[in-house]
């Protein structure tokens, strides 16, 4: 196990969520986490049993302490190695006595542990494998889902506050990609294919294009990959209103998986025809894009409802253009629906089929009060996802400002982009 000074620094790096930090300390991380699985196999399974619950006291600001409040009985993981004790006494001092006040608050988290729901390794830690024997220390790896049981304000005479996790079967998609990296070599393709997935999902699109391009820079055309690749490149290209360079990633992602039918060829052949339908209105375009993504609909399982919801909220984009709004939030509502029963859910899709379903709505009859509950569902969602400085979230932000504006007789300009759908 390593140093505490080591952990330490491998948490802040990990907290960063950067990815040129993460690159560097990757050796680091990696070994930290493959030590915590290797030994929680080894140990008998008594040890385990024993743990029944953990603490962990710290100081919070009181903007999170607040955010916790109001998502009891929701969702919580922790990006980090999370370091907890048996014993409630050790916590406790780690949580202080709230003579901080005002200002950050003493919390105590009361962990409770089920092995047979816990999916990431965690280990009680021996003497020897830590500098403070008496600390009783458990150490959980990256990722570790939790659901918020309960909050409770301190009773009179006491400071602290608690906070009971009781662990969830729910995996955090950003954490399971994250780790997905962190598991594989450096050198290999797929680790650099990897951190440009995790990327795009916590929003680092101009990190995520740089990884990207380096690894394209590796691959031959024939690799299994570069189709995958160039068809992730374009859509952050047309995010970027590129519109023409990422036409030609999109040509080069059907090119090179031209007769495979698989996942990847049929995503960038629809990826294609919408590029040259924002770079150039035509309704007769639009209409023969509606057909395509209609047949490719009906011709999918249910093994592939990822693919499903962003069709189907690129359905009602076409439809959202064609003026047809109430077909548009019909597929809106399908796409969110579907997005709803999959888990884990994906929040950063959820978001954008919130803030469409609240742009047709507010277009279709002015409807106000609808489009501000979706564009504000559409903010708290990609908070969870991306952070507040996203330049989705600051789109939000100014539509719920103007939709607000609507409502009290302000008129204020609707902040829109060229294209609401969400590439696949």
């Amino acid at each position: 196990m390593p140093s505490s000074f080591i952990l330490h620094v491998l948490n802040k790096v990990c907290g960063t969520e950067d990815a040129d930090y993460l690159h560097v300390f990757r050796f680091f991380i990696n070994d930290l986490h493959n030590q915590l699985d290797k030994l929680s196999r080894e140990r008998s399974e008594s040890d385990k049993e024993h743990i029944e619950k953990v603490y962990r006291g710290k100081y919070l600001a009181c903007s999170i302490l607040q955010n916790l409040i109001d998502n009891e009985g929701e969702l919580i993981s922790f990006n980090d190695f999370l370091s907890t004790t048996k014993d409630k006494d050790v916590a406790m001092i780690y949580a202080g006595t709230g003579a901080t006040r005002p200002g950050p608050e003493p919390v105590l988290f009361e962990l409770h542990i089920d092995r047979t729901i816990i999916t990431k390794p965690f280990l009680k830690l021996t003497p020897k494998e830590t500098k403070v024997p008496a600390e009783a220390e458990v150490l959980f790896s990256i990722g570790t889902v939790w659901r918020i049981k309960k909050v409770v304000k301190p009773p009179e005479g006491n400071n602290i506050w608690l906070i009971v996790l009781e662990p969830s079967k729910y995996q955090d998609p950003n954490a399971s990609e994250l780790t997905d990296f962190l598991k594989q070599e450096i050198p290999q393709t797929s680790t650099l294919l990897t951190l440009g997935i995790f990327l795009t999902k916590i929003g680092q699109a101009v990190k995520a294009e740089k990884y990207y391009r380096m690894l394209l820079n590796e691959l031959q055309t024939k690799h299994e990959d570069y189709g995958y690749v160039c068809n992730q490149l374009g859509c952050l290209l047309y995010d970027k209103k590129d519109y023409s360079v990422a036409k030609d990633y999109f040509e080069k992602a059907v090119a090179c998986t031209k007769g495979t039918k698989t996942e990847t060829y049929v995503v960038a052949k629809i990826n294609h025809k919408l590029v040259q339908l924002d770079s150039q209105y035509c309704p007769t375009l639009l209409d023969d894009q509606l057909g395509t993504l209609e047949v490719t609909l009906k011709s999918l399982s249910s093994e592939h409802a990822d693919l499903q919801t962003a069709i189907l909220n690129n359905i009602g984009g076409v439809y959202h253009q064609l003026g047809n709004h109430p077909k548009a939030i019909n597929s809106y509502e399908k796409a969110r629906d579907l997005l709803k029963e999959t888990k884990p859910v994906d929040l950063g899709s959820l978001s954008v089929v919130y803030n469409n379903l609240g742009a047709a709505e507010y277009i279709k009859g002015h409807s106000y009060t609808e489009a501000l509950k979706y564009f504000t569902l559409a903010h708290d969602s990609g908070v969870m996802v991306w952070g507040s400085s996203n330049p989705l979230i600051k789109d939000y932000l100014q539509n719920m400002a103007t939709t607000q504006g609507k409502l009290e007789n302000k008129p204020k300009r609707l902040k829109t982009k060229k294209n609401d759908n969400s590439f696949i």
